[in-house]
């Protein structure tokens, strides 16, 4: 290893794409066959935006080092991002063959199928991935296959639903009880939404509910004591939550095993927790579904975490403010399909040391195999979320999202999003709410999520 490693590491690091490449180029005689300096100078031009570059220098790497399967990754995936499909799938397929227990190949080739919207192919090569790696690799990267299959096998479930968005608008009717769930959240200021998001878990089934309110300083409050007064039969736990840092995975976890405490404590034991935001709303959108049989179906086949997809709900034009006593369907009826990006948020069964993720996007120490997992959309189900509902909504959002982050510690690389807009708020003002709701209702118009 040549002596400009360390250095090229440490610019790297930096991301002082620049340094790193000059650091490599001066010191050609020591680098040129040096792996490892080359590949972390592939990277720092590939970073830097220098495409062809790259890919110039990745391919004599190949040459170099045939077999590595560091340099067919870096190789293919630069492929990958120039939009050369079968040039990045010879490199992976390479790879996959070379080191099968090694779930990157794997993953890489999915992301294609996935971009050539050939779903059923990018189901088939994760459920090989997990076949291959199981207990060969390392839990984070299992956990990894784990989601996108999650993934992948809702977007195929959806797919062959004609009117799939449309179907996502609430029905008459109640549904069973769900005696052994809880529905729990957080929220700052919600008025908007917190009532509605609430009565729709009611609908769905729920009569459990646990809240921790974050110092809201609007209506919120009030609004999820309208929804307890409008529904004496659910027992609706509210408590305060004074500290602002973002903070979430923690205190969700405290508030599931709050409720599983309590709700033992009485006598109606509770085994399955649904972590939810107060802008997200579960929806059937097959004929018949109920939550009632989804959380069955996991219970027979004993799986241990249920995975929602999000789709994203928008109103027809930009609002300045939204009342909180119209209906969502009415102030929002457009709906997103599940696009490329899917998002999952997770309910599970409570216990065995789980934990969530930050969002409830997964949940640690859950899924070990497929079967684990049971995939909403398979059942009828999906999540429609309400993230950009309004000008004064994106502001409040943007400034207590970033005040959150802020104000914890830890969370530096987390957030990009809210640290992003909210210097992009300090530049240019109320104009930026006007542009992000008005982009925000694009994306959904046009499914480019």
């Amino acid at each position: 290893m040549s002596g400009v490693v360390p250095l090229l590491r440490d610019k790297m690091s930096s991301k002082d794409y620049p340094a790193a490449i000059a650091a490599f180029e001066a010191d050609k005689a020591s680098t040129e066959r040096d792996l490892v300096a080359r590949l972390l100078y592939a990277e720092a031009l590939f970073q830097a935006k220098r495409m062809p570059e790259a890919l110039v220098h990745a391919t004599e790497t190949r040459s170099l080092f045939p077999s590595d399967i560091r340099v067919l990754l870096d190789l293919g995936f630069i492929h990958f991002r120039l939009g050369d499909d079968r040039a990045a799938l010879d490199c992976f397929d390479h790879a996959r063959r070379h080191t099968p227990a090694n779930m990157w190949p794997y993953y890489r080739i999915a992301q294609i199928h996935r971009r050539r919207r050939d779903v059923q192919a990018e189901v088939d090569i994760l459920r090989a991935a997990e076949a291959k790696c199981h207990g060969r690799i390392l839990d984070s990267e299992y956990q990894a296959i784990l989601k996108e299959l999650a993934s992948a096998k809702s977007l195929l479930a959806v797919s062959a639903v004609p009117g799939f968005e449309a179907r996502l608008l609430s029905r008459a009717g109640h549904a069973p009880v769900l005696n052994d769930c809880v529905h729990v959240t957080m929220v700052k200021d919600e008025e908007d939404v917190i009532h509605s998001c609430l009565s729709a878990s009611y609908r769905s089934g729920f009569r459990k509910f646990v809240v921790a309110d974050n110092g809201s300083v609007d209506a919120t409050q009030a609004e999820i004591r309208r929804f307890a007064q409008d529904h004496p039969d659910a027992t609706t736990f509210v408590v305060s939550d004074p500290v602002v840092g973002y903070y979430q995975d923690i205190k969700t976890m405290a508030l599931v095993n709050y409720a599983a405490t309590v709700f033992e404590g009485l006598g109606t034991p509770v085994r399955w927790a649904f972590p939810m935001d107060a802008d997200e709303a579960l929806r059937a959108f097959a004929d018949g579904a109920t939550l009632r049989e989804m959380v069955d179906a996991a219970d027979s086949q004993d799986a241990r975490m249920i995975v929602f997809a999000w789709s994203h709900a928008a109103s027809p034009e930009p609002l300045r403010c939204v009342d909180p006593s119209r209906s969502l369907d009415e102030a929002f009826p457009l709906r997103s399909t599940l696009g490329r990006n899917i998002v999952r948020k997770c309910a599970f069964r409570i216990g065995d040391g789980t934990t969530v993720e930050v969002g409830a996007h997964f949940i640690r120490n859950c899924a070990r195999r497929e079967a684990d997992m049971l995939i909403a959309a398979e059942h009828g189900f999906a999540m429609v979320h309400y993230p950009v509902r309004s000008i004064e909504q994106a502001k409040r959002k943007t400034i207590n999202g970033y005040k959150a982050l802020e104000a914890a510690s830890g969370l530096e690389k987390m957030g990009g999003h809210w640290r992003a807009d909210h210097d992009s708020y300090l530049a240019e003002g109320e104009a930026f709410f006007e542009r992000k709701v008005a982009a925000y209702i694009e994306r959904v118009r046009t499914d480019a999520f």
